[in-house]
């Protein structure tokens, strides 16, 4: 039996880190010692070498025929006599390890493509190995590409100018082709990317494939979303070829429409919601909170580690007052359902109370430490405020505004991710840890509902005016809308563009806005489940920008848009009917 040195020189040799003459000395070890030869056999069963090397080297065309027939020598020796201890086969098992691991490849004609922009974490996938992609890195054929977390993205860059934006939690499992005269092959196994593809030769069309459906593309701008089950493709561009996987069934999707390829519904192209592309008005700077009061006509805001808050007039876009609080950061904001008060906390507890009208203080409160959001009842006789670390259980304390006297319930909130209600009646909270969401009662602090088996991470949730649907967001990248009486599944949306990081439901609750990444939200009819709009900030496939606090006016005529990253701008877009 080998030693742990040992075994571990054996893997740095399959992962090719070994130097020229360390490598010789095992080859040659290799040749002679069955044991070695076994220990490396099985290093590359465990960690999937033979399966990759042997799909990845039939692809690739600088390998010769002769090479392809000792593959499938050693393919079909591993198959069938990998467990019967063969030296035979051992040896020529491992023979055609060592002459892939000894094999220089033909670097020109093996790049893709190159990195041309990475935030976040992201890693180039080859075979076993794994490295982290930076910048200027070239990507080459058989390799694929992981991305990691919610806000992290990676920008592509062929030779012939074709670009692809790939987001956050996605997973490419390989990437073919790219050099002058090759076709472009893309497989995906999850995730969202954006695609601006240069024109292609007619008979070498390039090919993105995802677990459930095949996109042939020419040339075009498209945003495809896929994974197990489900392909979303929308064009803005040219055109594409949607093929579903299970029937061989195609589509072409023009611009201006989107497809869906899943086994359990029609596969049809059907107009995309119109587009939004000029707000009415914008600030820039990075927020901590923004708020739009009821009647749309003031904007407020508060920017990271600033201790004032600002109010815009959003008819032309200038700066009515700034309201300072002397002690600390502002790190949370509410505004009353009339339209008359507006509360502003601090991160040491501190709340204040002013009249949005007249700017003048009305009421000063002290607070618990590490205040995290203020929400007015609807007749606004209280104030609720949630207050303790950001991942940990939080209090909550109600503030009496007749007698200005607070109430903290003994009850303590847990999960990570929280709202209010619009009217301020009831608290929900979720939890990564147990996949729920639960709503509480905040006059009393009595939970009300829990709501289970949510399939991933909850990431942000919003409930009805009416306080009948709720609606939750999870790194599934779906939408989920639930019936509070009875804690039933009613509709699940697949927004194309992957994880919704903010929502929103109209005064009116027959409106759900999606906030996304790209600057991008999506507006939904509750009662049909059908796309409204799309309204998109910034169109740029490398923008990082994501939108998270969203905000109607109570006419339902005006969206307050947050978009985290890049400019940090806050958008007003005048809606459609």
């Amino acid at each position: 039996m080998l030693s742990a040195a040992e075994l571990d020189e054996l893997q740095a040799f399959l992962d090719r880190e070994l130097s020229p003459e360390s490598s010789a000395r095992v080859a040659a070890r290799l040749a002679v010692d069955p044991a070695w030869a076994e220990a490396l056999v099985t290093l590359a069963r465990e960690t999937t070498v033979l399966s990759d090397w042997a799909r990845v080297h039939q692809r690739a065309e600088r390998i010769d025929v002769q090479a392809a027939d000792n593959r499938r020598v050693v393919r079909a020796l591993a198959s069938a006599r990998m467990w019967l201890g063969s030296a035979a086969a051992l040896a020529l098992i491992a023979t055609g390890i060592i002459r892939w691991t000894q094999s220089t490849p033909d670097t020109a004609a093996s790049v893709v493509a190159r990195i041309e922009q990475v935030t976040g974490q992201a890693f180039i996938t080859s075979l076993a190995v794994r490295s982290v992609a930076t910048v200027g890195v070239v990507i080459e054929s058989g390799q694929g590409l992981e991305v990691q977390g919610e806000d992290s993205s990676l920008v592509v860059r062929y030779a012939d100018g074709t670009r692809l934006a790939i987001d956050g939690d996605a997973k490419i499992d390989e990437f073919v082709g790219g050099a002058p005269g090759t076709k472009k092959r893309v497989r995906i196994a999850t995730g969202v990317l954006r695609a601006d593809v240069a024109k292609q030769p007619s008979d070498r069309p390039m090919k993105l494939m995802t677990p459930s459906a095949e996109i042939v593309v020419l040339g075009t701008s498209f945003d495809l979303s896929g994974d197990d089950d489900l392909t979303h493709v929308e064009t803005s561009e040219g055109a594409v070829r949607l093929i579903r996987k299970s029937d061989g069934q195609s589509i072409e999707v023009p611009a201006g429409f989107a497809g869906i390829a899943h086994s359990n519904t029609t596969l049809d192209a059907h107009a995309s919601a119109p587009r939004l592309q000029s707000s009415r008005f914008t600030t820039p700077g990075y927020y901590r909170t923004t708020l739009l009061s009821p009647d749309g006509r003031t904007l407020v805001t508060s920017r990271f580690n600033s201790n004032v808050v600002q109010l815009w007039n959003t008819l032309d876009g200038s700066l009515l007052t700034t309201l300072q609080d002397p002690a600390d950061a502002i790190v949370a904001t509410a505004i009353s359902h009339d339209g008359l008060r507006l509360a502003t906390g601090a991160s040491h507890g501190a709340i204040t109370v002013w009249n949005l009208d007249t700017h003048q203080r009305l009421a000063s409160f002290a607070g618990r430490t590490e205040l995290q959001s203020l929400a007015f009842s609807r007749y606004s006789k209280t104030l609720a405020a949630l207050s303790g670390p950001a991942q940990q259980a939080k209090s909550l304390t109600v503030i009496d505004l007749t007698t200005n006297a607070p109430h903290t319930h003994d009850q303590v909130f847990p999960g990570e991710f929280w709202a209010f209600s619009p009217a301020g009646k009831t608290l929900i909270t979720a939890s990564s840890r147990t996949s729920s969401v639960t709503l509480w009662d905040v006059a009393s602090g009595v939970e009300k509902r829990v709501l289970r088996e949510f399939p991933q991470r909850v990431i942000c949730l919003a409930l009805s005016p009416d306080e009948t649907d709720l609606v939750v967001s999870d790194m599934s990248g779906r939408v989920t809308l639930w019936n509070v009486e009875t804690g039933e599944l009613s509709h699940t949306f697949r927004p194309l563009g992957g994880t919704v990081h903010g929502l929103a439901f109209s005064a009116d609750g027959q409106r759900l806005a999606m906030g996304q990444r790209h600057a991008t939200v999506r507006l939904w009819n509750v009662a049909d489940h059908q796309p409204i709009a799309t309204l998109t900030g910034s169109v740029a496939p490398s923008s990082t920008a994501t939108i998270r606090p969203i905000f109607f006016s109570a006419d339902r005529s005006t969206l307050a848009t947050t978009e985290s990253h890049d400019a940090g701008l806050v958008r007003l877009w005048r809606l459609p009917p």
